[in-house]
């Protein structure tokens, strides 16, 4: 039936409320989901291990997350109201402004989340850096209302930047202080970034994207291959290289610059990488070294001519001093009543002396110069020592002074060197000690430094019981002219050159020198040398078995003589003893002699403090134990007629201080020989260094060939010699001093008449000088040796008082055969005249 209007309505309102319920339960629904969702977006906020805020428009804070009061280390009550310029944000006069920017740009696009990193505070001071993302909040009005913030911890990030950024300011700073700037060239886009330094110094405008060609156009032209090289090579290898060139500036100059690259290595997959290096001016030093380049010049042109210097001083010195000793030798040669000879030989010891000062000056000249060579021979330490130690004991032996030699017995003397320099240093220095020693003493010792593979350094010491100096004097004693004593009433003379020559000679013989000396007491003077060892060699060998078995007693108030003594003595294995007295030596030899161990041998030093040889040998002669006793009498006194008297008194040799140890070896091989010890004292033949001597010539010669006399006599037939020499004082001497020996002279005024002279006559030997008018002696012996036959050859003996570095050489090459140095010495000319004759 048909609804009633009533009904009608009901069902109207029925169906409306029942929409109405749907639409109610779906908004539930939905808010429900809402809900949840925020919920969820809540618990993932409270979780959140991110910072995350909200403020309102005026920066207080609305919401805060756990996580961010943790690390800010505020609680939410401490923060909700509060504003964020003050509490995490530091407080200054700009933060609120700064703000109100921020969100000012960000209305311009409210739908466009914003970035920004800060420095923020937490409660308890720190300082930490925060990298915020922030978003815009509207009302519903769409009017800002407020700011979400999410933020994140990047305070180590920011501290690894600062500390970057610091050595990069410190890498600027170095550079600038190095002056040295820096490059890196991405070589596959052919772009350039360069550091502030490097476009300061090529000038350019920028400091980034600059191409390759802008650099290259500023390097000179006569640069640019080298560069184009060292770029190629350093891809192409990844070698390090450096490579100095020039760069023209704007104004017209040049700069020099010095580039480095560092290794170079492609990318992984082939293509170019980037090449780095720096840069660096170096103007300043090139300038620097064309200077020094000059001023070496210059002192090598100073050198040439202080060398130039040099030899016309040595000749035109030694020229007029071969006139003045060449006719006193022959004054000498004369008929002399005693005053004359006294007056001539006086006037050959200064001459020599002024020689001796002559060659000092020359010597520290040529030292000074650079001019001053050191040979590397071979030679005989042991004998050049006992050679020079004769000389020196005879200038000791003036004064009554003892002189001493002692050699290790570790030191090789089988070695290469120079030892004229070794023989002028230890002349220098025995000289002093003699010189200031009134009584004692003087003495050289020579020991093993360091024992090398092919080298030895060895230790030489001086002593002497002389005056001794001062510290304050040793301190300058080894400095150029300076004496111990320089007043002007000092009791010794000197140049002061010797010890400053010395000490230059050592240091060019890879040593040092120095002195240990008590004002009073004596003095010791030291050096070292370092010298090759002879390859093969064996240094010293002694036929030992002649000596076995033999008891020796040595008595020397010599301290050093003892101990050199003991050395050679037990080194040879046999059995010694020291004493320093004779009552000391009567007493030993008396006890051992009862104890039925008798010594063989006594080695007498001839004066003793408290009983003479002679006095000694008496009453050893009057000892029934002791009259076969041998003894030798061993002295640094010797004087004439005192071997007989030895003889007499029952001795059996003599030997003289320094001792030479092959004598003292062959000495006592002879009086300890079986044939010798058995005989008695009177019937013992007296063997001295004389006798050893020619013992050594017969074992040495053929039986049926004569012994050759020690002295050389003139030659009976007559050479014919040419003199070629300028000087006429000089012609006189050297005609004089060959004329009495037989020669027969022939004279040449210079180098260009000598060769004539050589074409029109036969010659056995020429005498040549050096600096001559017309042709030199060089010259002259070089157009003597073209016009030679075959077979023919006339030896050339240089004579000249040219004695600088290279002057023998020079000599050699130009083809002479000999050299000798003016002031001309008969003996040594008759020597080379006689060895090339020979």
């Amino acid at each position: 039936m048909p609804k009633t209007p009533e009904e009608k309505r009901l069902t109207a309102q029925i169906e409306d409320l029942q929409q109405q319920l749907a639409s109610k339960a779906e908004l539930v629904d939905t808010l429900k989901d809402q809900l949840e969702a925020e919920a969820k977006f809540m618990e993932m906020v409270l979780a959140s291990n991110s910072i995350i805020t909200k403020f309102d428009a005026n920066f207080n804070f609305l919401f805060i997350n756990p996580y961010a009061q943790e690390f800010f280390g505020f609680s939410e009550k401490e923060l909700l109201g509060k504003n964020a310029v003050g509490t995490i944000i530091p407080f200054q006069a700009s933060s609120g402004v700064n703000l109100r920017t921020m969100i000012a740009e960000m209305l311009k696009n409210p739908d466009v989340y914003v970035d920004n990193e800060n420095e923020n505070i937490c409660k308890n001071g720190d300082r930490v850096f925060v990298a915020w993302r922030n978003k815009i909040l509207k009302d519903e009005q769409g009017v800002f209302s407020g700011l979400l913030s999410f933020g994140y911890d990047i305070t180590k990030r920011k501290q690894i930047e600062n500390e970057i950024q610091k050595n990069q300011q410190k890498l600027q700073e170095a550079q600038k202080l190095a002056k040295v700037g820096s490059w890196e060239w991405d070589i596959a886009n052919d772009r350039l970034t360069v550091s502030d330094l490097t476009k300061d110094v090529f000038q350019l405008d920028s400091n980034v994207g600059i191409p390759s060609a802008v650099l290259m156009q500023k390097i000179h032209t006569d640069d640019k291959p080298a560069i184009f090289e060292s770029n190629r090579k350093a891809i192409q290898t990844g070698e390090t290289l450096t490579t100095e060139y020039r760069i023209l500036l704007k104004d017209g100059s040049e700069k020099w610059l010095k580039s480095e690259n560092a290794p170079y290595s492609p990318k992984p997959d082939g293509s170019p990488g980037i090449a780095r290096g720096t840069v660096q001016d170096i103007t300043a030093r090139k300038n620097h070294e064309a200077d020094l380049y000059k001023a070496k010049e210059e002192a090598e042109a100073a050198t040439v001519a202080k060398s130039d210097f040099l030899a016309n001083m040595s000749h035109e010195i030694r020229t007029p001093m071969n006139g003045v000793i060449g006719m006193v030798e022959m004054l000498l040669d004369t008929s002399l009543n005693p005053e004359q000879k006294d007056y001539a030989e006086s006037a050959i010891s200064s001459a020599n002396s002024l020689l001796m000062l002559i060659n000092d000056i020359l010597d520290f000249s040529k030292i000074e110069a650079g001019k001053l060579d050191i040979e590397t021979i071979d030679f005989d330490l042991r004998v050049t020592l006992e050679d020079l130690s004769e000389i020196i004991s005879i200038k000791a032996g003036q004064k009554d002074l003892r002189f001493l030699l002692f050699i290790d017995n570790s030191v090789p003397v089988k070695v290469k060197g120079d030892p004229g320099r070794l023989r002028q240093i230890l002349i220098n220095l025995t000289g002093n000690a003699v010189k200031f020693t009134e009584k004692g003493e003087v003495s050289i010792r020579v020991t093993l430094d360091q024992d090398n593979d092919d080298t030895v350094m060895l230790r030489f010491e001086v002593s002497d019981t002389g005056i001794g100096v001062s510290k304050e004097q040793a301190a300058t004693l080894f400095e150029s002219f300076t004496q111990a004593d320089s007043t002007i009433s000092r009791k010794y003379g000197g140049t002061g050159l010797g010890l400053s020559i010395s000490r230059k000679l050592t240091m060019l013989m890879g040593g040092e020198i120095g002195l240990d000396s008590t004002e009073g007491k004596g003095s010791t003077f030291w050096f070292t040398i370092n010298l090759e060892k002879q390859d093969g060699v064996v240094n010293e060998n002694y036929n030992l078995e002649e000596l076995d078995n033999h008891k020796i007693l040595v008595a020397d108030n010599s301290k050093m003589s003892r101990q050199v003594f003991s050395e050679y003595l037990t080194s040879w294995g046999l059995t010694t003893k020291t004493v320093d007295t004779g009552e000391q030596a009567l007493s030993c030899l008396t006890a051992a002699a009862e104890e039925g161990n008798p010594f063989d041998l006594l080695i007498l030093e001839k004066k003793l403090p408290d009983l003479d040889a002679i006095s000694l040998a008496e009453q050893i002669a009057k000892s029934p134990t002791l009259k076969n006793l041998v003894s030798v009498i061993i002295t640094a006194y010797g004087k004439r007629g005192d071997v007989n008297k030895l003889k007499q008194a029952g001795f059996s040799g003599f030997l003289t201080k320094p001792i030479r140890k092959q004598n003292l070896h062959d000495m006592l091989t002879i009086v300890l020989g079986p044939d010798v010890k058995c005989r008695d004292a009177a019937e013992r033949p007296f063997t001295t260094r004389y006798t050893l001597e020619e013992l050594r010539q017969r074992q040495a010669a053929p039986s049926d060939e004569p012994i050759k006399p020690t002295k050389k006599s003139a030659r009976t037939s007559p050479l014919r010699i040419l003199l070629v020499e300028d000087n006429i004082m000089n012609q006189k001497v050297v005609t004089k001093m060959l004329e009495k020996l037989g020669y027969v002279i022939s004279i040449a005024n210079h180098g260009g008449e000598a060769v004539e002279t050589f074409q029109e006559g036969m010659f056995d030997a020429i005498l040549m000088d050096m600096q001559m008018p017309v042709m030199d002696g060089i010259e002259a012996t070089q157009e003597i040796r073209k016009q030679e036959t075959s077979g023919g050859h006339v030896p050339i003996i240089a004579c000249t008082a040219h004695v600088m570095k290279g002057d023998k050489e020079n000599c050699i090459a130009a083809g002479m055969d000999d050299y000798i140095s003016k002031p001309i010495k008969k003996n040594d000319l008759l020597e080379i005249l006689d060895r090339l004759a020979d």
